[in-house]
């Protein structure tokens, strides 16, 4: 199936796709979840190190 046959392809209840289209369609939505996740681990993990480093400067300030 080639490129502009997938794009042009739209999921609709009049005709169900076929295997290699539900192949590619899948394919495609886990490769953008991962990328998603991917995006949102980092943001999590930048959020909590600065998070961790606020509250060790503020510790410091104290003593």
């Amino acid at each position: 199936m080639s490129e502009q046959e997938f794009k042009s392809y739209r999921l609709v209840s009049l005709s169900e796709p076929s295997d290699e289209m539900m192949t590619i369609l899948m394919d495609k939505v886990a490769i953008e979840v991962r990328e998603s996740n991917r995006k949102s681990d980092k943001i999590f993990f930048d959020n909590l190190r600065q998070a961790a480093n606020s509250n060790r400067k503020s510790r410091r300030m104290i003593n």
